[in-house]
């Protein structure tokens, strides 16, 4: 039985799983990232749509006040890329 992971949106982080007879558990890191030139509803929920797009990144929150995104990373190294993504989507992204 075959089922596609972006409809059951399953939290995989919340899991330990067996892969080949070794305990794989993964780790997350919480990351936030600035992001500016946000004026409405619109901008946050396309920086949102652009950061639950890439592979690695789940649970993203955009505060269009506070200028920043918060989300779930499986690798921290996601960090670049996601300000890299958020700035072509036309936005100013910054590490915090």
């Amino acid at each position: 039985m075959w089922y596609d992971l972006k409809i059951l949106k399953l939290d995989l982080h919340l899991f330990n799983f067996t892969y080949k007879d070794k305990d794989v558990a993964m780790a997350l890191e919480k990351i936030t990232i600035g992001v500016d030139g946000m004026s409405c509803g619109h901008c946050s929920g396309m920086v949102k749509k652009t950061l639950e797009e890439m592979p690695g990144i789940s649970n993203v929150s955009v505060d269009l006040e506070g200028k920043k995104a918060v989300f779930d990373a499986d690798n921290p190294d996601l960090i670049d890329k996601a300000v890299e993504a958020v700035t072509e989507a036309g936005y100013t992204a910054s590490k915090i």
